[in-house]
């Protein structure tokens, strides 16, 4: 069998970039770190393409930044369809981010703590040096369900301009299991916006694994609460993924937590059942359909428990179970 030796290609922007990937069409592939991809050629999974556009030398989307308000558009950007005049601002993590980078900002750990929590449970050491926030969600990674809880937008460069869509619509779309990008497939992920109201909040992030690191996911579970005074649950976005399944938000069970309390055990009962029903993993040699089901519903109830009893160490949960 004759190995094919890709043409590298190395552009300084992303208009470069996207040129590159359009006139060059299926015979080329976008690389960021290429963790993943070395693994796919090497297992035979993926064809090794003729060209490989690397996007590594594009200091925009290596930036982590506070945006404008919302509907203050910045130079090149499409409307976003968002009011204007909120005074809020949103959190822009480029594309090129290392994994690592994310784990170690202590900054970033303070407003978000699923996020380092996330990227410290993806592969090993080395490997989170090289991997990107891009190239995770490209793949429907460990970090997906915890930038679903956060509602996070997705920005695409194509055409000359940035356009945003929610990582929930773009997953409903089978964009983790597919190569295009909505309608353009040389479209680049340039980079992942985090909305103000991610701030607030209670958050879990649980990965369950069969050992510490460098394994798939058995089932990864995220969630994101707004509780009143009296503790009834007004907002409410879970999140999950893993087993075998895309990633993305149980909004059936969602609705049963909002309007009611942690502490009325027949909202939590509400909430497993309908995580159990919703929840479509398809489980592997090592761990079944209904396992995968069943330790998703029995870790999200669980995070719930610790919210309702601080006691419990709840508000702000970021685990890893092996």
């Amino acid at each position: 069998m004759v190995r094919v030796t890709p043409q590298v290609w190395q552009p300084k922007s992303l208009e470069e970039a996207w040129d590159l990937g359009r006139s060059l069409g299926s015979g080329a592939s976008y690389v960021s770190g290429g963790t993943w991809l070395q693994i796919q050629w090497r297992a035979g999974s993926l064809p090794r393409p003729g060209h490989l556009i690397r996007l590594d030398s594009i200091p925009e989307l290596y930036e982590r930044s506070k945006l404008h308000p919302p509907g203050d558009r910045e130079p090149g950007a499409a409307p976003t369809g968002r009011p204007s005049g909120s005074g809020a601002e949103s959190f822009r993590i480029g594309g090129m981010t290392p994994l690592a980078a994310l784990r170690s900002d202590a900054g970033w750990g303070r407003l978000f703590p699923a996020l380092p929590s996330a990227c410290r449970r993806i592969a090993a050491p080395a490997v989170r040096e090289l991997a990107t926030v891009a190239g995770n969600l490209m793949t429907a990674g460990d970090l997906t369900p915890a930038l679903v809880a956060m509602r996070a937008q997705l920005v695409w460069f194509t055409e000359g301009m940035r356009v945003r869509q929610s990582l929930e619509d773009w997953l409903q779309g089978g964009g983790a299991a597919g190569s295009g990008q909505g309608a353009d497939p040389a479209a680049i992920l340039a980079a992942v916006e985090i909305p103000p109201g991610a701030l607030g909040g209670e958050t879990f992030y649980v990965k369950l694994t069969r050992r510490d690191t460098f394994v798939p996911a058995v089932v990864t579970v995220a969630g994101w609460l707004v509780r009143d005074e009296d503790g009834v649950v007004r907002e409410a976005v879970l999140a999950v993924g893993g087993a075998g399944a895309r990633p993305g938000r149980l909004r059936r069970a969602e609705g049963c937590l909002k309007g009611g309390a942690l502490w009325d055990d027949r909202v939590l009962l509400s909430t497993a059942q309908a995580v159990w029903e919703e929840f479509a993993p398809k489980g592997d040699t090592f761990s079944s359909a209904d396992y995968c089901r069943r330790a998703a519903s029995n870790l999200i109830i669980r995070e719930l428990i610790k919210m309702r009893d601080p006691s419990q160490g709840g508000g702000q949960s970021a685990a890893t179970q092996s």
